[in-house]
């Protein structure tokens, strides 16, 4: 008797502590009794409160910097807030599989009015309130392998977040840089429409004193007019630039923005580094191959998990009911009766046949964290692949800085040599017409020469899983100015 009066009391205390602790649920998406949410990795650059974390971040009236660009971008760019908010559900995940460890509680009650007529008239109020208790003691580690599937998969979540950043990180620098060029390119064919101009009004004063012919002032034209549209869709493209740009940072095309212009900076003279040393390193950073490692793992933990739901399971529940009976007689006045009702069970649940779904379960379950493990596979040997070709088309852009600069170099004496020489009659007009398009040929391939390999210097950042601000800093070149004209 003691016994079960100590059980009874215990039950009615753990009652009481489970109503305070359980909240309403309009009160409950407040709380975080595990502390999940700081499982989900913060964006970067957080000046804002937690639900906004990037509200610190603003486009302001002076010029940005590619640094400004890059944090703008990861701030404000709806893939990245994607990323974080699919981290924080699965976060509240794994939330649901620690509840799972704790008992529940339900509550309950009922109020009913019964009127008899006739020669037995009675009326009757019949009041319940009951209380149930249910606590999974032992499952053979289902609820283990639960938490570690929504663990490993919020890790990798976390990890897919890392890879969407530097991905916007890497779109950043490249739409910045390509803006640029674009500038360059609007400058440099400004400038062949100015080296046009001369040589039309050359030819046509040539013309006017009886040096030259019709033929020569025409072609001349036509050259400037060549030149004009060029400038035309050049200035077009530069506009086109500036709204691409706007978008990686999550603003609209018609924003007015300023920017910084890039360093000036040129590829150095290093000797090449080890391929195989970089791939390795790729192997280890790459975010998007951690996450498949993750989503490997936690497909192992679901086989588990599946295994064990075939497993027996040890429970225990109690309840308490408390029942008031009131019926009014009309001779007898009003008679009421009270039950109160306490229980404490303890039970054991095996499963002896499913209809062997429980064996196809664990089946697919394996198959799973095999196509899981296939694809990590896959997406490293990608990872190899993709270090290997950033690297190389980072090689051939520096190498190409240099060859087009010397191009230039040739071309801008070779038109000065020949315009010279054509005023003096001593060239034609088609000589000097070649001479200037070569000219403009070279210097637009120094400028895509020079973006491309700050470019590509970034992409083999990403490639490798190490973009970050410090990839981009001037310290990587070897100070020397661009003279892009």
């Amino acid at each position: 008797m003691k016994t079960i009066r100590a059980a009874r009391t215990a039950l009615v205390f753990i009652f009481t502590i489970l109503a305070f602790l359980t909240p309403f649920p309009k009160y409950a998406s407040g709380m975080d009794p595990f502390s999940t949410e700081r499982l989900a990795q913060p964006l970067p650059h957080a000046t804002g409160d937690s639900a906004n974390p990037c509200s610190g971040v603003l486009v302001g009236n002076a010029a940005m910097s590619l640094q400004d660009v890059v944090d703008l971008s990861l701030c404000n760019n709806p893939q990245t807030r994607q990323a974080w908010i699919n981290a924080r559900v699965q976060a509240g995940q794994v939330g649901v599989a620690k509840s799972t460890y704790l008992p529940s509680l339900t509550v309950g009650g009922s109020v009913s009015q019964q009127t008899v007529n006739g020669a037995s008239a009675s009326t009757s109020n019949n009041n319940d309130v009951s209380a149930t208790l249910n606590y999974l003691v032992y499952d053979f580690g289902q609820r283990s392998a639960n938490l570690d599937s929504s663990l490993q998969t919020l890790y990798a979540l976390n990890e897919t977040k890392n890879a969407t950043l530097q991905a916007v990180f890497l779109s950043a620098v490249t739409d910045y840089y390509q803006f640029f060029e674009a500038q360059a390119t609007v400058d440099s064919s400004r400038e062949a429409e100015r080296s046009a101009l001369e040589s039309h009004n050359a030819a046509k004063r040539k013309f006017e004193l009886g040096a030259a012919t019709l033929s020569d002032e025409l072609q001349a034209k036509t050259a400037w007019s060549q030149a004009i549209l060029t400038r035309i869709q050049a200035e077009g493209a530069l506009r086109n630039a500036m709204g691409v740009l706007a978008n990686v940072m999550g603003l609209a095309p018609t924003q007015n923005i300023l920017l910084a212009p890039p360093s000036e900076i040129l590829p150095d003279d290093r000797a090449e580094q080890n391929v195989g040393a970089l791939i390795e390193a790729g192997i280890a950073d790459r975010p998007d191959l951690q996450a498949a490692k993750r989503q490997t793992e936690a497909a192992r933990a679901n086989v588990e998990a599946v295994k064990a739901g075939g497993m027996p399971t040890i429970s225990l529940s109690g309840s308490l009911d408390h029942a008031t009976q009131g019926t009014r007689y009309p001779n007898l006045g009003l008679v009421t009766t009270t039950t109160d009702t306490q229980s404490v069970a303890l039970s054991l649940t095996i499963p002896l046949f499913t209809g062997f779904g429980t064996t196809y379960r664990i089946r697919t379950a394996e198959e799973q964290a095999s196509l899981r493990l296939a694809q990590e596979e896959q997406i490293k040997r990608q990872v190899e692949l993709d270090v290997w070709q950033a690297y190389q088309n980072l090689l051939t852009s520096s190498q190409s800085v240099k060859s087009s600069a010397d191009l230039v170099a040739s071309a801008t004496e070779s038109e000065k040599y020949i315009f010279s020489r054509y005023q003096k009659g001593l060239q034609n007009i088609l000589d000097l017409l070649t001479a200037q398009s070569t000219l403009e040929s070279a210097k637009q391939q120094y400028i895509q020469a020079v973006f491309n390999w700050r470019i590509n210097k970034a992409a083999l950042a990403k490639a490798m899983g190490q973009l970050t601000p410090e990839s981009n800093r001037p310290e990587h070149g070897n100070g020397k100015k661009e003279n892009i004209k």
